[in-house]
């Protein structure tokens, strides 16, 4: 079992209005987001989930098309 909590994979997924928006955090920091919502609302749902500004998206996904997601 890993000593630190540093060492989980975390997954988030939360209710973002009219959507859900799923991220996950890898134990190496990689962030993948899967429907993200708007980019005005994206950084702050990272900053409230403690996501470094140093950390890159690594992958986007968009399950199906939306105005929300991009």
């Amino acid at each position: 079992m890993p000593s630190n909590t540093d060492e989980y994979l975390k997954i988030f997924i939360l209710n973002v209005g009219q959507a859900d928006t799923s991220v996950i955090i890898t134990p190496k920091k990689k962030v993948v987001i899967i429907d993200a919502v708007m980019p005005d609302k994206l950084t702050d749902l990272l900053d409230k989930l403690n996501v470094k500004k140093g950390n890159n998206i690594e992958e986007l996904i968009i399950t199906h098309p939306h105005f929300q997601f991009y």
